[in-house]
């Protein structure tokens, strides 16, 4: 008998099926059920973990669940068993939103991640159709338009990061075969709506990073030309009917949530324009070629910047 074998039948015997060493274990066994399990007895307890409070037992699920969706329709699951799971992962971004700082983030953001395994699973083996696409990536705008817990590190209960992730189900999203020029514009769209919006803390686990990554795939895809970014970018330093951001800081005692925003803004512009400089590491092909607009972009990103600042920058 191996190692792992021999490992997982103790962790198994008289112990809760799912136990983060159990877990931990059939990622140690390459993603392998033991004997006496299958993958389809397992999924359901395992989905639901995405929801819970346990760092170790959440995070150890999702783990699991996307070691089995890499390989792609045809091993751990059939391309329906793929399809409903996306089809509940979808749902879960609904449960609870709009709360703050409730428990619920976790299901949110956990489901956002395996619904964007099963769609890249799906951008390396055909098996979803353009009306599927569609209505999830519509799903996963209306999620980051209405996420409002903003928390990165949970004290006692690790990462929640709904923005981070619905960032990286865009991000997935854009690279999809059926993500067009309208379908583009709209998640450069949703991401300005989000971190332009008044916000009640700052980012400050790296969203800036993971919400420009989603640009970056939207960018690499060389299908959106460079006047509608330029507007785009305008928007971003000064959008319609809100307080100019360079005024913003005079609203500290009255407009906190302003304050938060022109920080969030700030960080992002910044993290923009350093991807599109020095690259980008999850787009491994940012090594071999950078996006068409990058050389208009950059200097535009650089005039929005100097649009929002109060006296840092040399005229």
């Amino acid at each position: 008998m191996e190692q792992n074998d021999v490992t997982l039948a103790a962790i198994r015997k008289g112990k809760n099926t799912m136990e983060t060493a159990f877990l931990r274990a059939i990622l140690e066994n390459d993603g392998v059920v033991p004997e006496g399990y299958s993958v389809q007895g397992l999924t359901p307890e395992l989905l639901e973990l995405l929801g819970s409070t346990d760092m170790g037992r959440r995070e150890t699920s999702l783990d699991v669940l996307s070691g089995w969706i890499y390989r792609g329709p045809g091993v751990y699951y059939s391309a329906d068993e793929m399809r409903s799971i996306g089809q509940q992962m979808a749902h879960n971004l609904t449960i609870g939103i709009g709360e703050h700082q409730t428990d619920s983030v976790f299901r949110r953001a956990f489901s956002a991640l395996i619904l964007g395994e099963i769609i890249s699973a799906d951008n390396r083996q055909a098996f979803l159709d353009e009306a599927q696409v569609h209505t999830w990536l519509e799903q996963g705008q209306v999620y980051m338009r209405g996420e409002q817990d903003r928390r990165g590190w949970v004290p006692g209960k690790g990462w929640a990061h709904g923005i981070a992730h619905a960032s990286d189900l865009l991000s997935v999203l854009s690279r999809s075969r059926y993500a067009g020029e309208a379908e583009l514009e709209g998640i450069l769209e949703t991401i300005r709506a989000k971190v332009s919006e008044p916000a009640d803390q700052a980012y400050l686990y790296e969203e800036d990073d993971r919400l420009v990554s989603a640009v970056m795939s939207v960018l690499l895809r060389d299908v959106l030309d460079s006047d509608f970014l330029t507007t785009w970018l305008d928007r971003l330093a000064q959008p319609p009917g809100q307080v100019p951001w360079n005024k913003v800081l005079g609203l500290t005692e009255t407009n906190e949530a302003l304050v938060f925003a022109r920080f969030n803004m700030v960080t992002f512009l910044r993290s923009l324009y350093f991807q599109l400089l020095l690259g980008n590491n999850p787009h491994p092909s940012f090594a071999t070629r950078t996006p068409a607009v990058r050389d208009a972009l950059l200097p535009a990103i650089l005039a929005a910047l100097r649009v929002m600042d109060r006296w840092a920058y040399a005229r």
